[in-house]
Formats: C-alpha cells, sequence, structure tokens
C-alpha cells in the first residue's frame, strides 16, 4: 500500500500525459485503418449497432496486409443488445453543416434470400423517378379538361398510380382502364403539359395508338413516347396540387433549375428495400429516446447505401429518414470495392456510387453527425 496522498508511478512506461482540453472534431479526417492491428477498435469511431473493428482485407483484390473496417454481426443483439431496433451503425463527428464523405464498400457474397417462386414474370413495372425517388401517379382533374400526371411519395395511396407495361408498351392506372397518352388525343387545357390521361381500350387509328405508348430504355432510363422517340417524360419543376407534374419535353432538355433534364427524364422500376447494404450518413440526428422501433439511425438523416434486394437485384439509394430521394440499378453489389461518395452544401445533395451520380436538393436537415452503417450483414 502506498502512503496517503502518494500514488504508483511506473519510471520505465511513459509518463503520466495530461488529459487533452475539448476541442472540435478535425475538419479532414482520412483513415485507411492499416496502421491499426487486427480486432482493434478505430479512434473517433462510436459503434451504437453491430460490431465493427479493423480486419484484414476479405476481398483477395489487395495485397495481403491491407486492413479494412469491417462490421462483423449478421443478426440483432439478443436481450443484452446495447439498443433494441437499431441497425449496425457506427458513429462520429460533430454537427456538421456542409461535408463531403467518401468511403469504399465491400459488401462479400453472402445470404440474399433469392426469391425462387416460379410463375409468369410481372409485366407491370411501377415507375419511379430516378431526380426524386417518387412514384408515377395520376394527381387529380385540371378543370374539366382532363386528369394531370404527376408523381408523389410511392408509400402514399396506391389507387392513383400508374404501371407500365412492357409488353404493350401503355402507362395505365391499375383497372387499365386509363392510360397515358399524348398528341391530338389531350384536351387544350393540357397542352402546356404534353400529355393526360385517356381511355385505353376501344378503337384506335395506327396514328393513336402510337400516341399513347411508350418505350421504356433501360439503358438510359428514359420513357419515350413511340410516335415521336425525341420526347421523353419530364419530371417538371411545375407544381399541382402541391406535387411536382409530369410533362413531355424534347430529351435532354434543361428545365427548371440546376438538376439536368438527362436526371428528370431518368425512370427505373420501383426497387424494393434492399436486404443486405451498406454505406454511410451526413446530418444524422441523434434518436429521442431508446424506444424507437426500425431502422432508428437511417430515419434521421441523409444516408448513401448499396445493396442487394430480396430478389438478388443490385441498387444503389439516397434516403433521408427511410424515404428514397434517388435510386438507381448497380451492376455486380457483392464480390466488388464500390466508390462512394456524399457531399452535403446547403440544400443540395451530390451523390456518386462509382460512375453513377446525381443531385438532390433537400431543405429538412441542416446538420447532424455522420456515421458508417449496414444491414445485419458482413460489410
Amino acid at each position: 500500500a502506498l502512503p496517503s496522498g502518494q500514488r504508483h508511478h511506473d519510471h520505465r512506461a511513459n509518463p503520466i500525459m495530461p488529459v487533452p482540453q475539448s476541442a472540435n472534431f478535425p475538419a479532414l479526417l482520412e483513415d485507411d485503418f492499416d496502421g491499426y492491428t487486427i480486432d482493434a477498435s478505430p479512434k473517433f469511431f462510436a459503434d451504437f449497432g453491430g460490431s465493427w473493428q479493423v480486419a484484414a482485407d476479405p476481398s483477395g483484390m489487395t495485397s495481403g496486409d491491407n486492413l479494412v473496417l469491417k462490421q462483423w454481426a449478421s443478426d440483432p443483439g439478443g436481450s443484452n443488445a446495447w439498443l433494441h431496433g437499431v441497425e449496425p451503425i457506427t458513429l462520429f463527428g460533430d454537427q456538421f453543416t456542409d461535408a463531403v464523405m467518401s468511403v469504399d464498400v465491400y459488401l462479400p457474397a453472402q445470404h440474399a434470400q433469392h426469391d425462387s417462386a416460379g410463375g409468369e414474370p410481372l409485366h407491370a413495372l411501377q415507375m419511379q423517378s430516378s431526380s426524386s425517388g417518387l412514384c408515377m401517379t395520376m394527381l387529380g382533374k385540371f378543370g374539366s379538361g382532363g386528369t394531370y400526371v404527376g408523381v408523389q411519395d410511392c408509400t402514399k395511396d396506391e389507387a392513383g398510380r400508374l404501371w407500365f407495361d412492357d409488353l404493350t408498351g401503355l402507362l395505365h392506372d391499375d383497372a387499365r382502364e386509363k392510360c397515358v397518352a399524348a398528341g391530338h388525343q389531350c384536351p387544350s387545357l393540357l397542352e402546356g403539359q404534353g400529355i393526360c390521361m385517356v381511355e385505353c381500350g376501344g378503337s384506335q387509328t395506327n396514328s393513336s395508338t402510337l400516341e399513347n405508348t411508350w418505350s421504356w430504355r433501360a439503358a438510359d432510363g428514359t420513357l419515350r413516347l413511340q410516335a415521336s422517340p425525341e420526347l421523353c417524360l419530364t419530371v417538371s419543376s411545375e407544381l399541382f396540387a402541391g406535387r411536382p407534374a409530369v410533362h413531355l419535353l424534347p430529351c435532354g432538355q434543361h428545365i427548371g433549375n440546376s438538376l439536368g433534364a438527362n436526371l428528370r427524364q431518368r425512370w427505373m422500376t420501383r426497387k424494393a428495400a434492399p436486404q443486405i447494404y451498406a454505406g454511410l450518413c451526413l446530418r444524422l440526428t441523434p434518436p429521442k429516446g431508446l424506444r424507437s422501433r426500425g431502422r432508428l439511425w437511417h430515419r434521421s438523416g441523409h444516408c448513401l447505401s448499396i445493396g442487394v434486394t430480396e430478389a438478388g437485384e443490385g441498387i444503389w439509394q439516397l434516403d433521408r429518414d427511410g424515404e428514397v430521394l434517388a435510386a438507381g440499378d448497380l451492376s455486380s453489389p457483392s464480390g466488388t470495392w464500390h466508390s462512394l461518395m456524399l457531399e452535403a452544401v446547403g440544400p443540395v445533395l451530390r451523390t456518386r456510387v462509382d460512375e453513377y451520380a446525381a443531385e438532390v436538393v433537400d431543405e429538412t436537415r441542416p446538420q447532424g453527425m455522420a456515421a458508417l452503417t449496414s444491414g445485419w450483414n458482413e460489410a
């Protein structure tokens, strides 16, 4: 025992260092994790779900001594979990406002539960805007002249949802009674929009048939009028009933704001939520309590991720609080490295996933923390 007021000090070890004063988070943080030992927890990262440690590169695509940060947990915690309802996430940083974050992500080939059910393929595709993540729908009547076509939240009432039949080329409602058309079939009140809703059936000339059939080009994501393939369905900056309208405009034409028509004219089939995924987040807001359920941290900021759906499809997506803002297809989502970047400057969010880029305007999340995130899968 030491006399009162004295403390043991081993002079063979390093001298005792004073505790530093509080300071802001570094303005620039870079880490390739090669300076750690395997199984170490890197500095600045705070795990709130899952298990994040330094590990050997699992890809076999780099030198044998390359180290990475790996999320190990493939199943939710039990009764001793730190937080319930929180998928794997490790936080860092402060209340960032403008920030840019990039990360290389690798998803090992793993447990994607492919749907092996047989049967005929579904040809009715729900069309989702690549620029906003909103789904094409009938927005309502425009006076007595017709029905406006626009986009709205994909989770809202599906009564007015529009579907694309890749066999017939029709864009139709749930009952296949009304179809999107263009040209002389549309009343003059809707000429500014260039499209309207008409009866799908009935006797039609070849010309009018071409004016209500469309072709979707998966290569560039455009929906083109078969009668005039130089015209594309475009998400406009014009609002109807508080929601963006869809106009028929020349392909490649710029409209509204800095977001070019090449993205506003891109459409994709609506994707299911990824079953396995990994990515990064900015402007996260801490939870209000520990009893929240679901993807807690995914619903409190902007997150960019890559993943694999239950059907085995590769996708990337940008979401805010769980609502998809932009998304697209991704070839070879697992078994190879992918480069992700998310930049937040004021209300403008710029994303890049490999060669895919998008720009979204969103003013709802001005600041917050940063994080790496994944599902209950290795990443």
